[in-house]
């Protein structure tokens, strides 16, 4: 069992694998891999940040926030299971430019996505989008359902614009 709280930062160059009968928890603070393999063990996020390229597995959030970039970059997770997003949790997504993953986040599930709590939406790279740019930040294989209760959308550089964001 391994507990990630207090604020700490742990970093996983490569694969971290709950075995069955293991049990990682993020309660607070981040947790950073290129791949979180938990088809046979148990990941519990509460709190706390998570960044992940690759979940084999379903990821069940009840707390806490994915970041599929790492707040100052662009970048991709890969659920290949189910992705459940309960309330109280959320959704990080950098916008840096028009192309997806090395300029914003996307989200791919392999399976289904179920959507609640926050969208979180952050410019980097001195971005400012303007009308008529798309960013398609989630999709499933097996189709979406729910949506986000809150978003929190950046200010845009025109007053007159705003944001359209479509869920389904």
């Amino acid at each position: 069992t391994i507990h990630i709280n207090s604020n700490a930062s742990v970093t996983v160059g490569s694969v971290l694998r709950t075995w069955s009968g293991g049990t990682v928890n993020l309660t607070s603070g981040k947790l950073k891999t290129s791949t979180l393999h938990i088809s046979q063990g148990i990941f519990n996020q509460t709190g706390g940040q998570l960044v992940a390229t690759t979940v084999t597995g379903n990821l069940n959030r009840t707390g806490g926030s994915l970041t599929p970039g790492d707040t100052s970059q662009a970048g991709q997770t890969n659920i290949s299971g189910n992705y459940i997003q309960q309330a109280g949790t959320s959704l990080t997504i950098e916008l840096g430019g028009l192309s997806p993953v090395s300029q914003f986040d996307r989200l791919f599930v392999g399976g289904t996505a179920t959507l609640a709590g926050t969208l979180n939406v952050l410019l980097i790279n001195n971005f400012a989008p303007t009308v008529g740019n798309s960013f398609q930040i989630v999709s499933a294989s097996g189709g979406r359902s729910g949506t986000f209760a809150t978003e929190n959308l950046p200010a845009l550089s025109n007053a007159d614009w705003e944001w359209l964001v479509k869920q389904g």
